[in-house]
């Protein structure tokens, strides 16, 4: 079996890698720079004035879906936990200690929870001294974030397994809120999973295509759904040898055939053929007939 805890320090010393944690409720983003340390079962990473923990043994899921661009597809690994009751956005409320604070120093003193929570993430903020009586008057009323560009201080966004911390001067809050409930139903997730955290690995359309492509390839076969990885190579395979199959598939299934058959132009340079386009992928289709032959060169 896959060591989930050698593939996490792994992806968090790896450049180029975006991490985020939280849900849409509220999610922060992290690009870490520099050594990982351990402490006892969480990877800790740092990148300036943010740093992120993490569980060692977080179970992970790569994934891959279809895109906008009718011949892209996009490419992640959640880091998932089980689900917890869904809570609705509260008021501002000051704690007296943040017992789970990254560094030792910080856990006895005290943090803003801001309300965003939908049971799976919360957002809390340890104001600098001077921001002090200003994050204190808004206790008791919802946050705004017009109302906190003025504050510097340490953003939080916390979600159990996976935690970033972020100071900020004044200015605009990092915590990005999408204000939808749930996960993203493009995700392929398995029963019982909900993701609080991702990393997204440098695309190959990007960079250093087959290589990246054969790395990211490599962590999906270990670390995503077995049944939509047998039905990739099922679909591979049939594209090798020139046949077509109209093969019965549910939403993520028919998504796991399209980013096969983007893939194998990108990898080959050749247009697939027209009846697997034609039956899965018309926005495919439609971007290849506008393809001159010199349009596309193989990578």
């Amino acid at each position: 079996m896959t060591d989930d805890r050698e593939t996490l320090a792994g992806l968090l010393a790896a450049p180029g890698h975006v991490w985020s944690v939280g849900t849409p409720a509220a999610v922060m983003a992290f690009t870490p720079a520099g050594p990982v340390t351990r402490a006892g079962r969480n990877l800790i990473a740092e990148a300036g004035p943010a740093r992120l923990r993490i569980a060692a043994d977080a179970p992970l899921l790569a994934f891959e879906t279809i895109s906008s661009s009718p011949q892209g597809w996009t490419q992640g690994i959640a880091i998932c936990a089980p689900p917890a009751p869904t809570a609705k956005p509260q008021p501002v409320r000051r704690l007296t200690s943040d017992p789970r604070a990254i560094r030792a120093e910080d856990r006895g003193t005290p943090v803003f929870d801001m309300g965003q929570s939908d049971g799976m993430v919360r957002v809390l903020f340890r104001p600098d001294p001077d921001s002090l009586p200003a994050i204190q008057a808004l206790c008791g009323r919802h946050w705004a974030e017009a109302a906190l560009n003025a504050l510097s201080g340490t953003w939080i966004t916390d979600a159990g397994i996976a935690r970033v911390e972020r100071w900020q001067s004044p200015g605009p809050v990092p915590v990005l809120i999408l204000g939808t409930a749930g996960p993203s139903r493009a995700t392929p997730l398995r029963p019982g999973e909900t993701p609080v955290a991702h990393v997204f690995p440098p695309h190959p359309m990007a960079e250093d295509g087959p290589a990246r492509h054969s790395a990211f390839q490599a962590l999906l076969a270990a670390h995503g759904r077995a049944d939509l990885w047998r039905l990739k190579q099922r679909v591979l395979a049939l594209l090798r040898e020139g046949r077509f199959e109209d093969i019965a598939a549910d939403r993520h299934g028919t998504a796991t055939i399209r980013v096969a058959l983007r893939q194998h132009l990108f990898l080959t340079g050749a247009p697939p053929p027209q009846d697997w386009m034609a039956r899965y992928d018309r926005p495919l289709l439609r971007a290849c007939a506008e393809i001159t032959k010199t349009g596309i060169t193989k990578n």
